[in-house]
C-alpha cells in the first residue's frame, strides 16, 4: 500500500512539473508574441518617418528592401530583426510590407507581418511628390497571412 502511494505521489510530481514548464513556454511565447507586435508597429512608424527621396525615384512595379536590427527590445533582453520592402504600384501610392521576428540571439520565438498602403502627395504646381507619406485610411495597417 505504501510502495502505492510513493508512485502516485511520483507520478503526480512528475505531471505538475511538466504542467508547469509548459505553461512557463506558454507565457514566455506570449509576451514575444506581444514584443512582436509593438516592435513591428515602432519600426513600421520609424520607416515611414523617415522617408527616403531614394523611395521616391523607385520605378513602378519597382521595389525596395531595407533592414532595421537586430536590436534588443522588451523586458526580457529579447532581438528584433524587422525586414521591409517597399513597392511602387502608382505615382503616388506605395506599399510597405514588414516582418519582424523578435526571439533569443540567433533564434525566432515570435513573427509579425504588417503592410501599410500609403499615399505621396503630389505638389500642386508641378508631378512632383512631396511632403510626408500619408496612410490610405480604409487599408492603413492591415495584417498578412
Amino acid at each position: 500500500m505504501a510502495l502505492a502511494l510513493l508512485a502516485l505521489a511520483a507520478a503526480l510530481l512528475a505531471g505538475s512539473a511538466m504542467a508547469g514548464r509548459a505553461m512557463m513556454r506558454s507565457t514566455q511565447s506570449h509576451g514575444a508574441s506581444i514584443t512582436a507586435e509593438s516592435e513591428a508597429r515602432t519600426a513600421l512608424a520609424e520607416f515611414v518617418s523617415a522617408w527616403s527621396t531614394a523611395y521616391d525615384s523607385l520605378q513602378i512595379g519597382r521595389s525596395f528592401e531595407a533592414e532595421i536590427g537586430p536590436r534588443r527590445v522588451g523586458a526580457a533582453g529579447l532581438v528584433a530583426l524587422t525586414r521591409f520592402r517597399v513597392l511602387r504600384v502608382s505615382s503616388a501610392r506605395y506599399v510597405v510590407g514588414l516582418e519582424t521576428s523578435v526571439g533569443p540571439q540567433g533564434l525566432t520565438t515570435a513573427r509579425r507581418r504588417l503592410s501599410l498602403l500609403i499615399a505621396r502627395r503630389a505638389e500642386s504646381d508641378s508631378v512632383t511628390i512631396a511632403g510626408a507619406p500619408v496612410p490610405i485610411g480604409q487599408w492603413s495597417l492591415a495584417d498578412l497571412f
